[in-house]
């Protein structure tokens, strides 16, 4: 029988209905005015009876109903007071019935109410449906006999242990287990075992979840990493199993252990006593690495693939034969987990109708960063490409021996460090220690790379997706000027007799000599960038100041630039002298590729938890370009993404103050920018509005 309260002001009734209801001895008695009911246990059902004015009844509803949110209500009225009892207690989602009722079909609406308390939630059954779902993509092509066994109803109360390596599905196989196999309704705790967990602290988690209302018939205890747990735990935890369940569960239910243990490739389990692991595996269970089943790969990334599909409402895309080769060919250290988010990550940064291999990201270092750009200069210089003044070359001998020490880097100036890193690691090693510092490393890579100049080969820049992304667009953004100048050039003797051609001549040289000067200014800029100084700074002002610079241009063509920024909290952090060189570029460059009388539209709203649970500024930016604008690899137009270098370098600087910058322009000549940027925590202070 549920909980049971029944309530009238009137003690003969009060037992009447006690006697109809059946009640057992989890029912409490007793008049709308008293306070024994402040601390009963939560009614699962409330029997009321109204009398007289229902003032008293009124009242009781209207104190205990927030309290009972999930309880079943029934109302017992006079034949002739129902009318008044829907009006009043019109909020309350009550059942009507007449006194006196008759017992069976009193005690009928308890059994139903209670059957409508235990039932499964929508959310529950939606968790269900995705759990099942994603264990069918993981699992259905490899053969688990104990899985099965573990699935079978009359080994529901057998303990599982589930060994794996990270990232192989243990805790995804527990939770399927948990849905399907027997204890499908019964309570769930999941508990993320680690050494400061005594057997106390254990016992509270798990007498916690024992008190729901669905531990009543049975509770599944899932213990991930349980190796990790201190030795007085482990103890403890293999007596609740071989001999009775914690005093905080109910003696009418019972409980299935599942416990998770992390196996380190090559390595034995670690951390696990022998006694705790012989009364956990009465059904051990194996999951395999990734790189031990390769076959498994191409089918793995189609349903990712798929999946991916159907969660953002875009049409599936396929993988290039070569695109999966190389996915078989990767070991996998962190199996279905980073497979998974190697393919969501490479379908989220791509617009490619086919995945081809160029399209992957294994991990999410930018694309291109400052520090390649350094580099990539360095290579011009060397080879005479342009002219610029020639950065400081570090060499062997004066390099300190000694790396001088720091405090520990914000994560800003850690990003940087690692992009430093990056670009030391891709040139040929020189005599003598490598700097350390943060100044040296940038100075250092720049002579390297102009090393790397003379001594690689073509091949190796081929390697690195980022330095072939922004030498890609260097050539687009040169290239777009320098062939016009070739062609005037070859025509200029058989045409220098004409006027017309040699003014028309002047204004080439003259326009795309302004186009290449800016696009080096640009990139002489970006180079000398270091690491960005964390300050706070007024973005929507920012971006007011940079809409009124280019508005000569936007009233020439007559485009229309609609704004919607954030005036309540417009801050973010960042070095203003970086972030105002990212936006105008962005913002110019969108101005530039819009058509006629088109329109620009620029947003920015504050998210609370926008950037990996922190504060974030988010901008969006939309336009629709003169011509068709069509995703990399596609076969007509130009990618955006590839050629367009102002938007390589702001995705470069965004990244490099731990934002996001993502660039969608598949749908016709539509293009749309979104960026996320760190925001402070708290209202404004001091700040820099960079006008």
């Amino acid at each position: 029988m549920p909980t049971l309260w029944i309530v009238h002001r009137d003690a003969g009734r009060r037992a009447v209905l006690s006697r109809l209801s059946g009640a057992g001895e989890d029912t409490i008695l007793g008049d709308p005015t008293d306070r024994l009911f402040e601390g009963s246990p939560p009614a699962d059902v409330v029997l009321l009876g109204l009398a007289g004015d229902f003032e008293a009844e009124l009242e009781f509803a209207h104190r205990y109903a927030p309290r009972l949110a999930r309880a079943r209500w029934i109302l017992v009225v006079e034949s002739a007071d129902q009318a008044d009892a829907r009006r009043l207690f019109d909020t309350l989602d009550a059942e009507i019935v007449v006194f006196p009722p008759s017992a069976e079909g009193l005690r009928q609406r308890l059994r139903s109410a209670l059957v409508r308390r235990m039932s499964e939630p929508l959310s529950e059954r939606r968790t269900r449906d995705a759990i099942a779902a994603r264990f069918a993509r993981c699992f259905a092509s490899i053969d688990l006999p104990e899985i099965l066994r573990a699935l079978d109803p009359r080994l529901a109360r057998a303990p599982v242990l589930i060994h794996g390596e990270s990232g192989t599905g243990r805790t995804l196989v527990a939770l399927y287990l948990h849905a399907f196999g027997g204890t499908t309704g019964s309570a769930l705790v999941q508990i993320a075992c680690h050494p400061g967990l005594d057997a106390e602290s254990l016992r509270a988690m798990i007498g916690a979840a024992a008190r729901s209302d669905r531990a009543r018939g049975s509770l599944t205890v899932l213990l991930e990493n349980v190796g990790r747990l201190p030795v007085g735990a482990q103890h403890e935890l293999r007596g609740w199993i071989e001999l009775a369940a914690p005093p905080v569960v109910p003696h009418s239910a019972w409980v299935r252990w599942i416990a998770t243990l992390e196996k380190a490739p090559g390595a034995d389990d670690a951390g696990l006593d022998p006694d705790l692991q012989q009364a956990l595996a009465a059904i051990p269970i194996r999951l395999p690495a990734l790189r031990d089943s390769p076959e498994r790969i191409r089918a793995l990334a189609e349903d990712v693939a798929l999946a991916f599909a159907e969660a953002s409402g875009t049409r599936p895309r396929g993988m290039r034969d070569d695109t999966t080769a190389l996915l078989a060919q990767y070991p996998w250290p962190g199996n279905l987990r980073e497979l998974e988010a190697v393919i969501t990550r490479s379908l989220a940064a791509c617009a490619c109708e086919t995945i081809e291999p160029g399209c992957l990201r294994f991990d999410t270092e930018p694309l291109i960063s400052p520090h390649t750009v350094h580099a990539a200069n360095a290579v011009y210089e060397a080879t005479d490409a342009w002219e610029t003044t020639p950065a400081p070359v570090v060499r062997a001998a004066d390099r300190p021996a000694t790396p001088p020490a720091r405090e520990r880097a914000t994560p800003e100036e850690e990003t940087w460090d690692l992009m430093s890193e990056a670009s030391e690691a891709s040139v040929p090693e020189t005599p003598g220690p490598a700097p350390r510092s943060r100044t040296d490393a940038s100075e250092a890579g720049r002579g390297a790379a102009q090393a790397l100049a003379f001594q690689a080969a073509p091949a190796e820049f081929v390697g690195d997706q980022a330095l072939r992304r922004f030498l890609a667009a260097v050539s687009h953004e040169l290239g777009n000027s320098v062939v016009p100048l070739r062609t005037a050039a070859e025509l200029l003797p058989e045409c220098f007799g004409d006027p017309e051609f040699r003014a028309r001549f002047g204004e080439i040289v003259q326009t795309d000599s302004r186009r290449i000067e800016e696009v080096l200014a640009r990139l002489s800029s970006f180079a000398s960038f270091g690491p960005p100084v964390r300050g706070e700074v007024d973005l929507s002002g920012l971006l007011d100041a940079l809409v009124d610079e280019e508005r000569p241009d936007l009233e020439a063509r007559q485009i229309l630039l609609l704004r919607e920024l954030e005036r309540a909290q417009p801050l973010v952090l960042g070095d203003v002298a970086q972030i105002r060189f990212a936006f105008e570029g962005l913002l110019r460059k969108s101005i530039r590729l819009v058509k006629q009388r088109g329109d620009v539209y620029v947003a920015s709203r504050f998210h609370p938890h926008g950037l990996r649970g922190a504060p974030s500024i988010r901008v969006l930016l939309r336009f629709e370009s003169a011509a068709r604008i069509t995703p990399a690899g596609a076969a007509e137009g130009v990618s955006l993404s590839e050629t367009a270098l102002d938007l390589l370098l702001s995705e470069a600087v965004v990244r490099a103050h731990g934002g996001r910058f993502a660039l969608d322009s598949a749908e016709g000549s539509e293009t749309v920018v979104l960026i996320d940027l760190p925001a402070p925590e708290k209202a404004p202070g001091h700040h820099e509005s960079a006008r």
